[in-house]
């Protein structure tokens, strides 16, 4: 395999050891020697476990800025602090997601792994509580998030809205996976995953436009998630990192192949087969909207929402549990396809006349809890349309305006 070929030219330096404890931070770090003051101020804070001696992965993937030197004496000053610290150099750069994937096999002899990203900063007391909440979490917690806080590059706070504040409270599996689709939700900066859930719903390492999302759309129903308030990570809003950089192309791209793959797998199918027939009725309909969120082109949001739920119909059916076609339908007569909707029309009434059941047209999520609120779908479709740069720009002006700020007097915009 390539990657075993990749992981034979790693240069490693120091070892790392997991009988001193379960836990290891891993930074990536490519060209960051103008990120290194601020990388060495935090990192050099942080406070030591007592319990445990966590180990410290740096990662080096293949910076051509001159900044090994820079690197190695970090690593030197983290170990005079008493840590055990290794560092990699990678032998050509995958990006932030194929960082971890390619060291993997180093990570995966401990329990848990948090990940640090090299523009942002955190907070002395980050890696310690993040082992504490790890430590009290269940077996089936697969990630550990923090809330962050987006920066300007002169430092200056943003009242930026965070994903988690759109969401619903307390989500069961189904809504927190629509919700994800919608947008992500849970910060990925200085966050910890338990390395098995890593391993388990392993993702191509060459992807960077969905890797966040896709993984943990990946993980349900099976793992859940924790997010806690503090503490905070400093989020630099770096119009220049990867994730940022991707225009919408590049992000469509990257999303459509990537639900693709999230609705073909095994834990999508088992997470559809788990509903109960009203409940998969509105999960079809509220996924239509989601995609609609997600994806800017209405068309190429009705053409996955099309094959997502006709692989979640042939899921259910195979377990011989009733489906809904009506979604299907209603589809297919948008595209056209007369045939089809007509076909999928007499599906449902066959199958509601043969159990009993009355037909009922959907109403839409009026006459239930609603996931967001309509200024909410708002926020998240403009945060997927304008780039980046645009975007801050957009945030700042309206947050400028009081009522704004009392629309959204949820949000923690301090």
């Amino acid at each position: 395999m390539l990657i075993n070929r990749l992981r034979d030219q790693r240069e490693i330096e120091g070892l790392l050891d997991s009988t001193l404890g379960n836990h290891v931070a891993f930074l990536g770090l490519y060209n960051a020697k103008n990120y290194l003051r601020d990388v060495t101020n935090w990192l050099t804070t942080f406070d030591q476990e007592r319990k445990s001696k966590p180990q410290i992965l740096i990662v080096d993937n293949a910076s051509t800025d001159g900044s090994g030197l820079a690197i190695r004496e970090l690593v030197g000053t983290l170990e005079d602090q008493g840590w055990n610290a290794a560092l990699v150099t990678n032998p050509i750069n995958l990006g932030g997601w194929g960082s971890i994937n390619l060291n993997l096999d180093l990570i995966s002899q401990f329990e848990w792994v948090t990940t640090f990203h090299q523009d942002d900063k955190y907070a002395p007391n980050h890696l310690r509580e993040h082992i504490g909440v790890c430590a009290a979490a269940d077996s089936n917690v697969g990630m550990i998030s923090s809330e962050s806080v987006s920066v300007d590059r002169e430092g200056n706070v943003l009242g930026y809205p965070r994903g988690a504040w759109l969401q619903s409270p307390n989500p069961d599996a189904s809504r927190l996976f629509l919700n994800l689709v919608k947008n992500h939700i849970f910060p990925f900066s200085g966050a910890s995953f338990r390395v098995k859930f890593l391993l388990d719903t392993r993702i191509p390492w060459t992807s960077t436009a969905f890797p966040d999302t896709e993984l943990l759309l990946r993980g349900l129903p099976f793992w859940h998630y924790v997010y806690v308030e503090e503490p905070r990570v400093t989020y630099l809003e770096n119009e220049s990192s990867e994730s940022h950089s991707l225009n919408l192309a590049s992000r469509e791209r990257g999303s459509v192949s990537a639900l693709f793959r999230v609705f073909s797998g095994e834990t999508f199918s088992t997470l559809v087969c788990e509903l109960e027939r009203e409940e998969f009725r509105v999960f079809c309909f509220d996924l239509m909207k989601a995609l609609e969120v997600r994806l800017s082109e209405t068309m190429l949001a009705k053409l996955v929402a099309r094959f997502a739920i006709e692989l979640a119909i042939e899921s259910r059916t195979v377990l011989g549990l009733d489906c809904d076609y009506t979604a299907l339908s209603e589809i297919y007569a948008g595209d056209g396809d007369l045939t089809a909707a007509s076909l999928a029309t007499r599906l449902q009434y066959f199958q509601f006349k043969k159990q009993n059941y009355k037909s009922e047209a959907y109403t839409s999520q009026a006459n239930l809890e609603p996931i967001y609120s309509f200024f909410g779908d708002l926020v998240l479709r403009t945060l997927g349309r304008l780039p980046r740069k645009r975007l801050l720009s957009f945030w700042k002006f309206v947050f400028r305006f009081n009522l704004a700020r009392k629309i959204l007097r949820h949000w923690d915009l301090k």
